[in-house]
């Protein structure tokens, strides 16, 4: 199947590495695939060459643009920071293996997709029962064994290329290859009766969106649904606020509040604000911070913590986060306020979310 359309082939696997350069995975899978089903065929010189040729394509976009970002930024790919977060950080053979299992439940569980999972076997059983029965409508069908062989490897390698690099573990790094998956999965399940498996469907689609609106019940990156438009919407509303504020008071903050108020180009101010950055709002990013050193404190829930996260009934996983993904609990409110002496300014919330915004100067708290 792959053999008769190169060329497409080659188009498709460029824009998608142009989309996602991790996308280049699929490439070693589809060699593979090409070699074993020509190995023993007889091609003359001229079709090798081309094949090979549109199989190497997609490797041009992507040459392209490093040469590029390295004649931009004197770098091949990313500063030093950025290689010690996804590279160097994570070359640990026990993240590895977490970080494995969060990308197999991020692929194969989250976001409904566990209906599919679930369904899957349940479609080969119907399958090999109709091949029995009727083998001409099979025969008629896609070619199930290359389809599954090119979709097994290529989710195989990109969750091990996930597991070995990247430093956050988001569903968006899987991109590439959610499509591949959702393919796949519900070709096998359309083989079941058409009820059934036209219910499934639905389902899982109406699962998937409503995984948009509805926050689970365990922290997770607000960008994985619409959750994130609150998030905006609300550091918007606390940006106009502190820009309003008189003189160039200097606000402690932690990113990605530190760009909100310091690049007018995202949107969020008119002009630039006095910043003072720190890590983030754990415990130990406020070690080395004096009174002195800021007017007004910019604290924000940084990630969904809902009241009732089963998550943290579990320490060893909390133990887990902590070590390998950075996870650190934010301090509290109240704690930072005691410690530094603060009233509260002003106070934001939006489904779950909040911003707070205090000062040393003690006036009264306002509810915008």
């Amino acid at each position: 199947m792959l053999g008769d359309q190169l060329w497409l082939f080659a188009l498709a696997a460029s824009l998608a590495i142009l989309s996602k350069e991790t996308a280049l995975v699929l490439l070693p899978v589809a060699w593979l695939y090409v070699w074993q089903k020509n190995r023993q065929s007889a091609r003359n010189r001229r079709a090798w060459l081309l094949t090979w040729v549109a199989l190497g394509a997609p490797l041009v976009p992507l040459a392209a643009w490093a040469l590029y970002y390295h004649q931009l930024t004197g770098y091949w790919t990313g500063n030093r920071e950025y290689l010690s977060y996804n590279l160097y950080s994570t070359l640990l053979p026990a993240r590895v293996f977490w970080s494995l299992l969060r990308r197999v439940y991020e692929l194969f569980l989250g976001g409904f997709n566990w209906l599919l999972t679930a369904s899957v076997p349940a479609g080969f059983w119907w399958g090999r029962k109709h091949t029995k029965l009727d083998p001409a409508q099979v025969a008629e069908g896609p070619p199930w064994r290359s389809l599954l062989f090119l979709t097994a490897g290529l989710m195989a390698i990109y969750l091990i290329l996930l597991s070995v690099v990247g430093g956050a573990i988001l569903p968006r790094y899987l991109l590439p290859v959610l499509p591949v998956f959702y393919l796949v999965a519900v070709g096998i399940v359309m083989r079941l009766p058409r009820f059934p498996a036209r219910l499934i469907c639905a389902a899982t689609v109406a699962g998937f969106v409503w995984a948009w609106f509805i926050n689970p019940p365990c922290p997770f990156p607000f960008e994985d649904n619409l959750a994130y438009a609150d998030f905006v919407r609300l550091h918007g509303e606390a940006a106009q606020y502190l820009e309003a504020q008189p003189g160039q008071p200097r606000i402690l903050t932690a990113w990605p509040a530190t760009d909100e108020l310091a690049q007018p180009a995202l949107g969020y101010v008119r002009r630039p604000l006095r910043i003072v950055p720190v890590e983030g709002f754990a415990p130990q990013d406020f070690a080395g911070v004096p009174p002195e050193s800021f007017d007004l404190l910019y604290l924000y829930s940084r990630k969904w913590d809902p009241p009732g996260n089963w998550v943290a009934r579990f320490p060893v996983w909390l133990r887990v986060q902590g070590r390998y993904f950075d996870y650190r609990p934010q301090l509290a409110s109240e704690d930072l306020a005691g410690r530094y002496h603060l009233k509260l300014l002003a106070e934001y919330t939006r489904r779950g979310q909040w911003v707070r915004i205090y000062s040393h100067a003690g006036e009264p708290p306002t509810r915008p």
